[in-house]
């Protein structure tokens, strides 16, 4: 290539450089104006904490016995960058301590535009009871072994690590997955959306239960688990690894398993299979 073309080329990268620097590099907008606020709240290791957010990711953990560490992301949304940022100022934060509970607030001023939200992540006690509300996003909750009860309009819920509390978990549109060891009791529900449920349920005489209605419902319990069953599915089949003893089709089972059943639990599908482990 002579001299010349070779100048040629390289005046017209810095110049198609200089225009995409101009114009924001080809890739849009940077993304969303966001703020953060943090706090920390000195507590009991049996603190109650509750949690709602209209939109936005809620991610709770197992932190240290005496602190809950809150981090908040608000995010502005809007048609145009300017809308975006003013739409922070809607985002409303109460995060506050009394008697023994610490509550955690996201609301928003007014009609809510698209991609506006307010995300959590928390750290609590691991003996913590907790409460989470949100109307649309996800929810993770890891290592929490007190109570917890989740309630989403739409997206997916994990929680894991629960021992000894009560889980409750419901969302109209989404996956539910839950683990925990010897846990007090388990309900869950989705309307559309699949529910698993793996681990140990305790002795009690709790109402166990799991709903669904366009998904499928899957149960693993202990190989040694002595427990009774009523299991329906309209549409959809039923397995099990465990051989009950009473009335068996492919689509239901009510009856049990072992001589000294420890509790009870109910499944209810609409429109999918029921698998039920070892």
């Amino acid at each position: 290539m002579s001299a010349v073309n070779r100048k040629w080329v390289w005046a017209s990268v810095i110049g198609l450089a200089l225009l995409l620097s101009a114009c924001g590099g080809g890739g849009g907008s940077a993304g969303a104006p966001e703020a953060k606020t943090s706090q920390a709240f000195t507590v009991d290791p049996d603190v109650k904490v509750t949690i709602t957010t209209y939109n936005g990711t809620i991610e709770v953990r197992a932190g240290a016995s005496d602190k809950v560490q809150v981090d908040v992301t608000k995010r502005g949304g809007g048609d145009t960058d300017a809308q975006a940022k003013a739409d922070l100022d809607n985002i409303q934060l109460s995060l506050a301590q009394a008697s023994g509970t610490v509550k955690l607030i996201a609301t928003h001023k007014g009609a809510v535009p698209s991609n506006s939200a307010a995300s959590f992540v928390v750290s609590i006690p691991a003996e913590a009871t907790l409460t989470v509300s949100l109307d649309n996003g996800t929810v993770s909750v890891n290592g929490v072994k007190g109570s917890v009860t989740v309630t989403a309009g739409n997206g997916d819920i994990t929680v894991r690590g629960v021992e000894n509390g009560v889980i409750s978990a419901k969302t109209t549109n989404g996956n539910i997955i839950l683990d925990g060891r010897e846990v007090a009791s388990v309900t869950a529900s989705s309307v559309n959306g699949g529910v698993s449920f793996e681990g140990s349920i305790a002795e009690s005489n709790a109402a166990n239960r799991i709903d669904v209605g366009n998904g499928s419902a899957n149960l693993k319990l202990p190989a040694d688990t002595q427990f009774g069953i009523d299991a329906l599915t309209s549409n959809g089949t039923l397995t099990s690894d465990f051989a009950f003893q009473g009335d068996i089709t492919s689509k239901s089972v009510k009856g049990t398993i072992g001589a000294s059943p420890t509790f009870g639990i109910v499944i209810r599908v609409k429109n999918g299979d029921i698998s039920i482990k070892k």
